[in-house]
């Protein structure tokens, strides 16, 4: 007779064979497929969930369709820099130190990041300044506002940001907003239909097919990116929600770092917003001078946007840390535990 010893043998032996095929068929590093044999071994059902939830990858397929993005409008500049580089030209050096110059030369060689300079930098680190900054830079917007955040809510924050956004999709300003399903899980399109009416975009990165089940949880776009008219561009750790500005009691106040840069780093930004806007989109956003307009910049701070997700081969952001980490000489102090900007 079938008992239910059986089946729960039956079942296990399934799921161990099931769970041994998708692995090694995503091809992961040595140290994760052990790891993950053992929880499927001994935590055999309950460890198959945990894998489809935090340890499936995404396909090939979809990767390769991300990378195909790369680097809208920035491909010849970029590479014309890594070779100078190569050549031991340093780009506009701004330094006689040897460890910038190292910096800079891992970043752009290797994490396909340009280098830039003459950039001018504003740091907020209180949620209210940077929304202010935010909402009148949106207000002053006559081209187009590319807007890209993990957490965005619908709460009063939330509907002040989106007010300022439909009385620019009334000016004629395109607006194309890119939100992470899962972060921003709590507001709909619907919540952005009148944006929508008068012509603006919303979409969702990784969309849930089931609400509030993603097998993706461990694949979410975390970055916060605001392009306007291709000159400013905002970049940090405030999210979309009344928590950020400090005025929700169980988060008392929240202090974080936002740059806003106005100088050739927005192209970067750009870029890379591009990317990740095309990457969720079959028609994608071609290459467009006018998305890279010709920028009169006056500011002194060199910059390089560093970036990395599930479509680049190498941990860039860590990377940068643990040399940066490993280039100091004094002392190192990390108040945050991101990097900015990214």
């Amino acid at each position: 007779m079938f008992g239910m010893d059986n089946f729960i043998t039956v079942l296990f032996v399934v799921n161990l064979l099931l769970s041994m095929i998708i692995i090694f068929r995503e091809r992961k590093q040595t140290a994760q497929t052990w790891a993950w044999l053992l929880v499927l071994l001994f935590v055999p059902i309950v460890g198959f969930v945990l894998y489809i939830f935090l340890g499936k990858g995404i396909s090939k397929e979809k990767i390769f369709d991300m990378r195909a993005q790369a680097n809208v409008g920035l491909n010849v500049e970029l590479e014309e820099q890594k070779q100078a580089l190569k050549r031991g030209l340093f780009p506009h050096p701004p330094t006689d130190q040897v460890e910038v110059k190292q910096l800079v030369y891992m970043l752009t060689v290797f994490g396909h990041s340009l280098y830039t300079t003459s950039n001018q930098l504003t740091l907020y680190t209180d949620g209210r300044e940077k929304f202010d900054a935010l909402i009148a830079d949106i207000d002053q917007a006559h081209a187009h506002i590319h807007m890209e955040y993990y957490i965005y809510r619908g709460d009063a924050l939330g509907v002040e940001i989106k007010e300022a956004l439909v009385r620019a999709a009334k000016r004629g300003v395109k607006v194309r907003v890119l939100l992470d399903a899962w972060g921003s899980s709590s507001v709909s399109l619907k919540f952005f239909e009148e944006l929508r009416v008068h012509g603006g975009q919303v979409s969702f990165f990784f969309p849930l097919f089931v609400p509030f089940i993603n097998p993706r949880i461990n694949y979410r776009n975390h970055r916060k990116i605001v392009v306007i008219d291709g000159k400013i561009g905002y970049t940090g750790g405030f999210n979309v929600g009344d928590e950020y500005l400090g005025v929700v009691e169980k988060f008392g106040y929240w202090r974080d770092n936002h740059l806003r840069i106005v100088g050739p780093a927005v192209y970067s930004l750009q870029n890379r917003f591009l990317m990740d806007w095309n990457s969720q989109h079959k028609l994608e956003i071609k290459y467009d001078e006018a998305l890279f307009p010709s920028i009169h910049a006056t500011g002194t701070v060199a910059a390089q946007v560093v970036t990395s997700g599930p479509d680049t081969e190498r941990e860039e952001i860590k990377m940068t840390y643990l040399k940066m980490i490993n280039l100091a000489k004094k002392r190192d102090h990390d108040p945050n535990a991101v990097l900015y900007p990214r």
